[in-house]
């Protein structure tokens, strides 16, 4: 009789998950699939990309790193066609002719510098609302899961792309993203570089000139919505070019992997 009933259940459960699952789908069926800026990391993504009116969180490994070149790729794709960017700069680190030189458009660029965390939150949740913005950039420190699932609300009803640039504290605590990705930096040897495809305005220049020893960026997706990822790309970028490369495949990320799966 137990195992007739552990069998019920697991088919009662397996039942459950299809239908959230559809609901899922049928919620975000009208929301466009935006590139995230690195095809490589596209391969991986379910969808193909950032689906519009969702939070995705890049965690970055160290100060000064530079991760949120990433994440302003994938700002510029999502307001390719029309569309504000916000960006909600408490800390008063962005810099906008940076942003300009990966491709974001100044005349469709609202930079909000609030003097508080209410006020960031404030800020980052009016915008998200709104339809007419397709991303918003922050960076915010800590994220309680009540105001985070408020956030995730925001961007559902707005249809806006979220990217949350965070530390890597914030893998102790939960979150509402459907992507969370993890950048990391990379020691590069001297020496032959791989053949690299070039990636942002100055790809369209003609045949990429050779980088000077140039940073390089581990993007790894820890998990989507649904499931756990162990899969990265490595990038090297060029800041004063406003250009990116993809200098490896998509490969195992296990110890990336090992950080979400141990996260408390």
């Amino acid at each position: 009789m137990d195992g007739m009933d552990e069998k019920a259940r697991c088919e009662t459960l397996r039942k459950l998950r299809e239908e959230i699952g559809r609901v899922a789908r049928a919620s975000g069926a009208e929301r466009p699939v935006f590139p995230s800026g690195l095809p490589g990391l596209d391969a991986v993504l379910p969808e193909g990309g950032f689906r519009g009116g969702t939070l995705v969180e890049w965690v970055v490994e160290g100060e000064g790193l530079g991760g949120e070149v990433p994440a302003l790729l994938a700002a510029q794709q999502a307001a390719s066609s029309g569309g504000l960017i916000v960006a909600v700069d408490r800390r008063r680190q962005f810099y906008p002719p940076a942003a300009v030189r990966w491709g974001i458009d100044p005349r469709r660029l609202i930079i909000v510098s609030p003097e508080t965390q209410a006020d960031e939150l404030w800020a980052l949740d009016q915008s998200l609302r709104s339809s007419a913005v397709r991303a918003v950039l922050a960076w915010p420190e800590r994220l309680d899961g009540r105001v985070y699932r408020r956030l995730q609300l925001a961007a559902e009803q707005g249809g806006a792309l979220g990217l949350l640039v965070r530390s890597v504290d914030a893998l102790r605590e939960a979150s509402w993203a459907e992507v969370r990705l993890l950048v990391g930096a990379v020691a590069v040897a001297d020496g032959g570089l791989p053949r690299r495809e070039t990636i942002g305005p100055a790809a369209a220049e003609g045949e990429p000139l050779p980088l000077p020893p140039a940073r390089r960026l581990r993007v790894a997706v820890l998990r989507t919505r649904h499931r756990l990822y162990g899969r990265q790309v490595e990038i090297e970028v060029d800041d004063e070019a406003g250009s990116l490369r993809v200098v490896s495949a998509m490969g195992d990320s296990t110890m990336a992997t090992r950080r979400e799966e141990a996260k408390p």
